[in-house]
């Protein structure tokens, strides 16, 4: 059954878009994961100053305290995010157009007469892929750049309150 059929000119296109949504989903693990790498060499930093006795949050004031563990907890929720962000997706959410042939998460767990089944019926359905591959991908990649906005967010939040924590001592 082919759920859509598209022209010459409007198949090309959504090749072209999911060509770039494919290269952007590569730009938005980039950056998710260069900004976990960096929160964790921050937060390492901290952890040894602490561990290393040169400095501690039981050294700050009574109000500067329970501002350093808002930020604490908003470095939290960045790294928190940042992990949502470049955890790998492994299965498709709710394809509307039923089983193909070009998802490998599907395939792995079909047997190999099934793979073969799918392999057969399914190049009649070249359309119905390339819409459900964008569908797919343009999902992972809005969830990726909101995962890495959330964590900008946290760390400007933590940079604000850990600096005003030791500001004022």
């Amino acid at each position: 059954m082919r759920r859509w059929e598209l022209s010459k000119q409007a198949r090309a296109q959504a090749a072209t878009v999911l060509l770039e949504t494919r290269e952007e989903l590569v730009r938005a693990d980039s950056k998710a994961s260069l900004l976990l790498a960096a929160a964790g060499v921050a937060v390492g930093a901290v952890i040894a100053a602490v561990l290393a006795g040169s400095w501690s949050p039981d050294s700050l004031s009574a109000l500067g305290g329970p501002l350093w563990w808002v930020g604490v907890a908003a470095v939290a929720v960045g790294i928190g995010a940042l992990g949502y962000s470049v955890f790998p997706r492994t299965k498709r959410s709710g394809s509307a157009t039923g089983p193909l042939f070009g998802y490998y998460a599907d395939m792995a767990e079909l047997t190999s007469d099934e793979l073969a089944r799918l392999i057969r019926n399914s190049t009649h359905r070249l359309d119905d892929r390339v819409i459900d591959q964008l569908r797919q991908i343009s999902k992972i990649v809005v969830r990726k750049y909101r995962g890495v906005r959330i964590a900008l967010w946290s760390f400007a939040v933590a940079a604000l309150f850990c600096a005003i924590s030791t500001m004022i001592g």
